[in-house]
């Protein structure tokens, strides 16, 4: 059974809710529900030895430099050879631009509901290690795929075997992932930090033509149903995200071509992956 999220709940109960109850009262029912959905992860017979495989992979690439690849359309014909023997964490349906290359990522990440109940299948068949929320074990059963329980609570999580906070936006999700492996930089393209859309942040649409969001106008091509962005949480987030990496003397910096996004050191290509 998945327990709901308070975000799947219509815009018009979330503004009542924040209406009639106080912060510190939606704070307590919100932990409440999390301790419920924690105890439902434990009963699941894969539980113990998915939290082995993450603790594995805790600090084992400490001191390297990794890339998260966003699907802003800056990568559109990006020549991924420029990425060769470079750690990649690739998001959502990034897929795409690498399957047309012929090539694999060596992560991926998906953490919205909406992506991963309409691509579970694509998102099984690629050749890489694969980071999804433990709502969503039941649609994979392959070895390559890890489950992180999605916390409600605001905050950079640092060691992911107690979860993580999605933040507004996967690429937020894939710094904590990135921090707990160990990586000392993290490198961003394809963050372009910007959207076209008729709708408020968060708002479950339907795309009705071609996507000019994306890498591919067919990343989220008529008929798909996505969520808008939220890019001020996403700020929120990449702040903290900014602060944590820094004071452990880590860094995020971003290589975005033309990008939008002013809270990370910006910085060519190859002399972030130097």
């Amino acid at each position: 059974m998945r327990i709901p999220h308070p975000d799947d709940l219509p815009p018009s109960l979330r503004r009542l809710g924040g209406a009639l109850l106080s912060p510190r009262l939606r704070s307590t029912i919100a932990t409440r529900l999390q301790d419920l959905a924690n105890a439902q992860y434990r009963l699941d017979p894969r539980y113990r030895a998915n939290r082995a495989a993450i603790a594995r992979l805790r600090g084992s690439r400490r001191g390297d430099v990794c890339v998260i690849m966003g699907n802003g359309p800056s990568v559109r014909g990006f020549d991924l050879a420029r990425l060769d023997g470079v750690d990649t964490f690739c998001l959502n349906r990034g897929y795409l631009l690498w399957n047309a290359a012929g090539r694999s990522p060596r992560y991926v990440v998906a953490t919205n509901n909406l992506v991963i109940e309409q691509f579970s299948g694509e998102l099984a068949d690629i050749a890489a290690t694969r980071f999804l929320p433990w709502d969503y074990a039941g649609l994979f059963s392959d070895p390559d795929s890890l489950f992180v329980p999605l916390r409600w609570r605001r905050g950079f999580f640092t060691d992911i075997r107690r979860g993580l906070w999605v933040g507004g936006t996967v690429t937020f999700a894939a710094m904590q992932i990135a921090y707990h492996i160990g990586y000392r930089r993290v490198v961003l393209i394809g963050v372009d930090h910007a959207f076209t859309f008729e709708g408020r942040p968060n708002e479950k649409l339907t795309a009705r033509d071609a996507d000019p969001n994306h890498f591919d106008p067919n990343y989220f091509g008529p008929g798909t149903a996505w969520h808008a962005p939220d890019l001020a949480l996403s700020e929120v987030s990449y702040r903290m995200a900014k602060e944590a990496f820094e004071r452990d003397c880590r860094e995020i910096v971003d290589a975005t071509e033309g990008g939008k996004l002013r809270i990370f050191p910006k910085m060519p290509l190859e002399q972030a992956l130097g």
